[in-house]
């Protein structure tokens, strides 16, 4: 019958002839079918290394299988001119094509041939017999029940099995669909484009991160699903494969209540995917959907990420949001990863801008309700903001990725950078530490320290607590400690710059004269450290509260 297996790989690189199902070499009329019914064409040597691709992915393997077989494309081309065709449609799901032979000799004479390649289950009901030999039989109900289950075998193997068949015609007919009935079975072709390398690993830390893939293809839902399997998509008894015409026959509300167990939709047409996303969007789901045809741009359009694929048509790039130059599903991981990453890091920085803000305001505040001196002058505050401001929330947008990054679940659509959590760290966290530096402030003055030695106590505090406070900030769910302090030489380099002219200023005559700061005394120096452990101390004391109750919101 010249049933038989090919496989192509992603680039088109290598076909292989697997093996048929006989020993006997499959028929001439299965080739002229392989190569007649087909609308690509092979690219010179030149062309191919080049990556030219005259053709769709799957017509290219099918004339690379042939050519590998010693089959004369050309030749056979040649010897017949094309009457008619009717193209692939993702509805009819078959191609065929009315071709007459060249001064065909008189068993050809008068006649045409419709030579027919799509999915089996679209075809078989059409068949009436089969080619033995060169001679065509009549197909008994058993055989076609026998060619039914070798069709499901293949796509068991994860193959996407296209069916070969003909049928002969007069010549004065010029019907064309009408004809696609009482076809002669040619054989089976199976393709499979094996995974990338690493794909499994990938989709596996995509479950991980809380985002679920899914299969959304026109292929036959066997084939869909050993490929699922194979890639880790289709890992649980619960997880269900769902047909394309399930959602025509279906209500939405039926369809969306079992969404949450598909992880494979096949035999899907093109107004499907648009369907889909929209499903999967009113169950509140953000959706990112991939595609490369003309067909797949209204879903791209209506998802909330479209991704069109970098070998994908003008159209699909043009509707999409995002192009995978690659066309590699590891990239768009790695894109969600380092999206967390500069969310992460926007998080952290604005964080560091408004702690420290909203600690000298707190500060200067409670003085003035206190009826205390300034705490701080003008000056010094400038020089707050602007050394232990700015370098170290600059040192924080090159911070690297958390090892936990890809194992949180994703944040709600609506979140803000400052979610409630943040905005708990602040308020507690600055409110208890300025009520540190007040009473200790007021106790100083209390007991006898010069103003402006308590002054230069309280601006060691703030500044060098700031200062400090970036590095509890690197790590918002976890202790400062368990975060590698060589993992960002720019922020520890940020500090030092920070943390050196301050030292200076409190020990060194004259240095900090001109911001109004004035020399330690030794027993002074002391109380000037452990102020600047307040505010990292507190932030460390709130961050282990919250994860005692198991709050991972940060």
């Amino acid at each position: 019958t010249g049933i038989m297996s090919l496989t192509h790989a992603g680039d088109l690189d290598s076909v292989q002839r697997l093996g048929t199902k006989r020993s006997a070499a499959p028929s001439k009329a299965f080739w002229d079918a392989l190569v007649l019914c087909n609308d690509a064409e092979l690219p010179s040597a030149r062309a191919a290394e080049a990556g030219v691709k005259l053709g769709s992915s799957t017509e290219m393997a099918l004339l690379r299988g042939a050519d590998q077989a010693g089959i004369s494309i050309k030749a056979r081309r040649s010897r017949f001119s094309r009457i008619a065709e009717i193209p692939f449609d993702s509805h009819r799901k078959f191609m065929a094509v009315r071709v007459r032979e060249e001064g065909g000799g008189r068993r050809e004479g008068g006649e045409d041939i419709f030579y027919v390649k799509g999915a089996p289950e679209v075809l078989l009901p059409l068949l009436g017999s089969i080619d033995r030999n060169r001679r065509e039989e009549s197909l008994a109900k058993e055989e076609k029940e026998t060619l039914t289950a070798r069709a499901a075998e293949m796509a068991d193997q994860g193959l996407r099995v296209l069916l070969l068949a003909r049928r002969r015609v007069p010549s004065s007919d010029g019907l064309v669909t009408s004809s696609i009935r009482d076809l002669v079975f040619l054989g089976f072709v199976g393709l499979s484009d094996p995974l990338r390398k690493g794909i499994r690993e990938r989709v596996l830390e995509a479950r991980a991160a809380g985002v679920r893939s899914i299969i959304v293809t026109g292929d036959h839902p066997q084939t869909a699903r050993a490929i699922a399997e194979e890639a880790g998509i289709l890992s649980s008894k619960e997880d269900v494969v769902l047909l394309g015409s399930t959602l025509d026959k279906e209500t939405d509300v039926e369809i969306r209540s079992s969404l949450e167990h598909v992880s494979v939709i096949a035999r899907v047409e093109p107004h499907h995917k648009q369907k889909i996303v929209d499903l999967f969007q009113r169950s509140g789901r953000v959706v990112a959907m991939t595609g490369d045809g003309v067909n797949d741009a209204p879903a791209l359009k209506a998802a909330d990420i479209g991704i069109a694929l970098g070998s994908g048509t003008a159209v699909a790039k043009e509707t999409s949001d995002l192009v995978l130059l690659d066309n590699d599903f590891s990239t768009i991981i790695a894109a969600i990863e380092e999206g967390r990453l500069l969310f992460d890091n926007i998080r952290k920085t604005v964080t560091y801008l408004l702690f420290d803000t909203f600690t000298l305001i707190i500060l200067m505040l409670g003085a003035f309700l206190l009826g205390l001196p300034l705490p701080l002058l003008p000056l010094q505050i400038l020089w707050i903001n602007l050394v232990t401001d700015s370098l170290p929330s600059m040192a924080l947008a090159f911070e690297p990725r958390e090892d936990d990054l890809l194992g949180r679940p994703p944040r709600r659509r609506n979140e803000p950078i400052l979610n409630r959590t943040l905005l708990l760290y602040l308020f507690i966290v600055g409110i208890a530490t300025d009520f540190i530096l007040l009473v200790g402030y007021r106790a100083l003055l209390g007991s006898g320290v010069m103003e402006g030695e308590a002054r230069s106590v309280i601006f060691a505090g703030a500044a060098a607590g700031s200062l400090l406070t970036a590095y509890a900030i690197r790590a918002l769910r976890k202790p400062f400690w368990r975060v590698r302090l060589g993992q960002n030489w720019w922020l520890t380099g940020a500090v030092w710059a920070g943390l050196i002219p301050i030292m200076a200023m409190l020990t060194i005559p004259g240095w900090g004269s001109w911001l109004g700061i004035t020399v330690l005394p030794a027993f002074l120096l002391p109380i000037a450290l452990a102020f600047s452990l307040v505010k990292p101390v507190c932030l460390e004391l709130a961050k282990a509260l919250v994860r005692s109750r198991k709050n991972d919101s940060v």
